[in-house]
């Protein structure tokens, strides 16, 4: 998979010689097969741009945690060996445990490492110093089909909580200097590749009671395999992504969050500029600009953390992925599984996204 992100172009052209063949052996061709790939891009590259935001709610909730059970403690100077002392409860019952809060957010996310003694997989270090908090994630290779953090980041919190700012304060998000901060990607079959990441201009708000708004300018990624046809970061690429909870309960605490099978978090706005994707024109190689992503304003992302279905994808809610004037349409619709529909609209064509 990985190679088809390295050489888009070549696996579009690929598509397209492979759809007039198949139209000999009278196979019909996929119509939508530019479309996704379209899709693929915006959505990948924004995903990777939203991270700094993911790293940054986590912190909040462990903070908020924190502020609940060591209320006298200075949120601010906080050290490591305090966050690994918050605790909550995993999977209430008979059968419950006592779990670390920072492994939960902050580690693997595989309940066996969840009382922090599993050297498997550590949770990264965190440290802070004047309401500047330094998060440090361990190297990982373990063999898995997914995506993992490796390197340092720094979250200015300017003294207060992500959920208490007012309206002229954000918390800052940025590179640690000198240290570098990787998404690490991963599957089966292929070795590791890490995502290089330059946060730029990366700010959150808090604009509203239960709304946030995440700014950044300047945001570059970077495949390290990449580097070999491409010595520096790409062009920019910005966000502008509106976040609101829903049907959070007026007493609930932090973690919870992540249970509560009535709480949404709705997300609207986007982002676009020049992406993290190769093409090739035959002559030289160079990042796929001119890409987008937006989400209609009308039928934001609804995500359904405490469904019991993998929170990491919307259950509902229509994008726009483009090309420069080349746009692809994706909605999903909910239903009675997990597995919400997916449909696809290009070329003005409707389609179903298997």
């Amino acid at each position: 998979m990985k190679k088809l992100l390295i050489y888009p172009w070549t696996a579009l052209a690929a598509l397209l010689v492979f759809s007039s063949c198949m139209k000999k052996f009278n196979v019909e061709p996929d119509p939508f097969a530019v479309g996704k790939q379209i899709y693929s891009w915006a959505q990948g590259q924004q995903t990777c741009a939203m991270d700094g935001a993911n790293i940054a709610f986590r912190l909040n909730i462990l903070l908020n945690e924190i502020k609940q059970q060591y209320p006298d403690v200075d949120l601010y100077t906080i050290d490591n060996d305090l966050l690994k002392d918050v605790q909550y409860v995993y999977n209430p019952g008979p059968n419950q445990k006592i779990c670390s809060l920072s492994a939960l957010l902050f580690g693997s996310g595989n309940k066996n490492d969840l009382d922090n003694s599993s050297s498997s997989y550590p949770s990264a270090t965190i440290t802070a110093s004047s309401g500047i908090y330094t998060i440090t994630y361990p190297s990982y290779y373990m063999n898995r089909q997914d995506a993992w953090r490796e390197g340092s980041v720094q979250i200015n919190t300017h003294g207060a909580l992500l959920n208490e700012l007012d309206d002229e304060t954000c918390w800052e998000v940025s590179n640690v200097q000198d240290k570098k901060m990787a998404l690490v990607v991963y599957s089966y079959g292929e070795e590791a590749d890490r995502i290089s990441i330059k946060y730029g201009n990366y700010a959150i708000y808090h604009p509203a009671e239960e709304t946030y708004w995440v700014e950044a300018t300047s945001f570059a990624s970077q495949f390290d395999s990449q580097k070999l046809w491409y010595d520096t970061f790409p062009p920019e690429w910005y966000i502008d992504v509106t976040i609101k909870t829903i049907n959070v309960p007026a007493d609930w605490e932090c973690y919870q969050l992540m249970s509560n099978p009535d709480v949404k978090l709705e997300m609207t706005g986007g982002g676009g500029g020049s992406s993290m994707y190769l093409v090739s024109d035959g002559y030289q190689i160079e990042p796929v600009q001119d890409l987008a992503f937006q989400i209609h304003a009308d039928d934001p992302l609804i995500y359904r953390p405490g469904s019991g279905c993998s929170w990491s994808n919307a259950s509902e809610g229509s994008v726009d992925a483009s090309l420069s004037s080349d746009v692809a349409t994706v909605k999903r619709t909910p239903n009675d599984t997990c597995t919400p529909v997916v449909t696809i609209r290009y070329k003005g064509e409707d389609g179903i996204w298997q």
